[in-house]
């Protein structure tokens, strides 16, 4: 009896760390109260200058859900989310604010061991341009901060958005999915556009109906990073 439950709590304690999700607060629901009545969900940082947001119904009005000053958008899992500035249309030449979050896994990722990566995006419906080629994900070993509120000079491993489409939706959550062949002992996920304004590609597709938002603005909800044979159940 002794030996069968040692062996039952081996498998329970394997499945466990195998189904791990590496990201914490993956949906942003454990949030931290800031001053001015704003919220920021817990674990989570901003390794630049920029001031990326982070949307909850306890927040000040401006930044609720799922009414916010750049649109309307229910939560995909919970009722939380965060949003994020990929870029602004700016004067010919010069290089555009950007907004990143970053995030310190559960645990170094393990060299040649393949990931999947899934998360869920909306366009804020404020936006008057949709882009392609620009929502990235880097995985570094150490921690990223660098005081700027331009771009993050780092090469992604990993493109949200494809550069064959541009990303129109405003109305639901579209699930996005990826393989990552890890190179070992990264540690850090950060999201935001690494892209120079040269490599912007935008596409006017209208709105502004609440604000004119001359730019492209991308809500974030529910991201998981983890062995691919745990992902998820999703439903759209």
């Amino acid at each position: 009896m002794r030996l069968l439950i040692t062996i039952l709590l081996i498998k329970f304690c394997v499945y466990e760390v195998y189904t791990q999700n590496l990201i914490p607060n993956p949906s942003f629901e454990d949030t931290i109260q800031l001053n001015f009545g704003l919220t920021f969900p817990r674990f989570w940082t901003q390794p630049t200058n920029g001031n990326p947001n982070h949307y909850s119904p306890h927040s000040r009005p401006e930044w609720q859900v799922p009414q916010n000053y750049v649109g309307y958008q229910l939560a995909y899992k919970g009722e939380n989310y965060v949003g994020i500035l990929m870029h602004k249309m700016l004067p010919q030449g010069s290089d555009s604010k950007r907004e990143y979050f970053q995030v310190k896994l559960e645990d170094s990722l393990k060299k040649d061991s393949t990931y999947c990566l899934q998360l869920f995006l909306s366009l804020a419906d404020s936006c008057q341009y949709a882009s392609r080629n620009q929502l990235g994900i880097y995985l570094s070993n150490s921690e990223v901060s660098v005081s700027t509120t331009f771009r993050l000079q780092y090469k992604p491993q990993i493109l949200v958005v494809s550069s064959q489409e541009y990303f129109e939706e405003k109305d639901r959550w579209v699930e996005f999915n990826f393989e990552y062949i890890a190179e070992g002992k990264e540690k850090y996920l950060i999201i935001g556009n690494f892209n120079d304004t040269s490599g912007v590609e935008k596409k006017f597709i209208g709105g502004g109906e609440q604000l004119d938002y001359s730019g492209t603005y991308y809500y974030i909800d529910d991201l998981y990073l983890g062995h691919c044979d745990s992902l998820p159940d999703t439903t759209i």
